[in-house]
């Protein structure tokens, strides 16, 4: 038999403990509320996919496909039988293999609205905020091509980062065209290249060649240093796409949503079209984007549905916990707002009537369930983070009150046992 004394969690892949889980439920929360004020309904798909959605949706070159997908074959009989697949490494792409399956944009002019809530897992080098096991918030618009649609999304992203206190955080867009402002810009990018790529391996000019665009998204120094001075992809872009990306400016403006213009930003997946954009974070360091997204008119019809236009939004649930204590943002961890402290066994049967009470009547109310002494249990209520300490003795029994002590400052109110309720609610 194995020693297990030594076994952990694995590398990249964390517990979440109450301190921490308080923290993602107020993010998941807050993001479902905000979806609702939108029309957002709710979408859950599996954890694991068949391999080709991602090799197919993501893009061969991509380092998610390339390198970085948990992929492995199922178990069968025969060969007919065993599927590759892999652990899903974003949430986009099973959505949209979802809406398909289920033909939900099935006909032209249907709007969906989804959101959704997961983890992801990629296998990359852990750093702070990047784990193999991720977890992602995120909305899928799937049905419009209106620049308004954009906006929308944007401002989703807008006011879930207003309702968390990060409003001084202002998105980050850019339009990276169609096909044909892409490939006459990724022409641009090699060529202003060159002499970096002369004397790069045969693999990484093979990738370069492949999607020019991904470039951008180095961080490589020696890279980054041979880009600069690059031509903007702004100055690419086609007249519809140009006008199409400063309706989606003027539409933000309207809205109230802070933004700011960066030809830089591209995205790590190959199937965006024009609109792309960011949330930067400022306690992350180089894994900076707090969330991001962007259109993919041809992802559903590419995953086998009809062709019809999308954009969406991801979060990284774990950059945004890291920035709200970066911001210095607490969230509270659920507390009891009273703790019940008895003296002696006549006095704990009454005890626990009126705390089973209250606790059904949506109360948070704890007791002493080991029977210990009275001084134990005044130790447990310090600890407990209530704000009260109901004290039940002979004295308090026989006139059926209790004492409640305020534990901030220790000030002590007689309250009869049929207005306790009450008087906890109104406290």
């Amino acid at each position: 038999m194995s020693d297990l004394r030594n076994l952990g969690r694995l590398k990249g892949m964390d517990d979440l403990l109450p301190a921490e889980t308080v923290v993602w439920q107020h993010l998941e929360s807050t993001f479902q509320r905000v979806t609702a004020r939108f029309g957002y309904g709710e979408i859950r798909t599996p954890i694991v996919e068949e391999y080709r959605l991602f090799d197919r949706t993501s893009g061969e070159t991509s380092d998610i496909v390339s390198k970085e997908m948990y992929v492995f074959e199922t178990r069968g009989d025969t060969e007919d039988d065993r599927v590759k697949v892999a652990l899903r490494p974003e949430l986009t792409a099973p959505a949209m293999r979802a809406i398909k399956q289920h033909k939900l944009a099935s006909q032209q002019g249907t709007l969906l609205r989804f959101w959704y809530r997961g983890p992801f897992f990629r296998y990359n080098e852990p750093q702070k905020g990047r784990r193999r096991q991720g977890h992602q918030l995120g909305v899928e618009l799937v049905g419009s091509g209106s620049p308004q649609a954009d906006i929308e999304v944007m401002e989703v992203a807008h006011h879930f980062m207003r309702d968390l206190g990060l409003s001084e955080h202002p998105i980050v867009i850019n339009s990276i065209g169609r096909q044909a402002c892409r490939q006459a810009y990724g022409e641009a990018i090699l060529d202003h290249i060159s002499a970096y790529l002369a004397d790069a391996t045969t693999e990484e000019q093979s990738r370069a060649a492949k999607n020019p665009l991904r470039l951008l998204d180095t961080k490589e120094e020696k890279l980054k240093a041979a880009l600069l001075g690059v031509p903007s992809i702004l100055d690419f872009l086609e007249p519809d796409a140009r006008v199409r990306f400063d309706e989606i400016q003027a539409g933000l403006s309207d809205a109230e949503v802070p933004f700011t213009v960066d030809p830089t930003i591209v995205r790590g997946l190959d199937y965006y079209t024009e609109t792309v954009f960011e949330v930067i974070g400022k306690h992350l360091g180089s894994q900076s984007s707090l969330l991001g997204g962007g259109r993919y008119d041809g992802l559903l019809e590419s995953v086998g549905g009809p062709a019809q236009p999308a954009v969406g939004l991801g979060i990284g649930i774990e950059r945004m916990a890291l920035e709200l204590a970066g911001e210095q943002i607490a969230v509270q961890e659920a507390t009891p707002i009273a703790f019940f402290v008895h003296f002696s066994a006549a006095e704990r049967q009454t005890t626990v009537q009126l705390a089973r009470g209250l606790r059904s009547r949506g109360l948070p109310v704890q007791f002493d369930i080991d029977g210990r002494s009275s001084k134990s249990q005044m130790r447990q209520a310090g600890n407990s983070g209530a704000k009260y300490m109901v004290i039940l003795g002979s004295d308090e029994l026989e006139r059926q009150v209790a004492t409640v002590k305020r534990l901030a400052d220790a000030e002590q109110t007689l309250v009869p046992f049929s207005e306790l309720e009450s008087w906890l609610r109104e406290a």
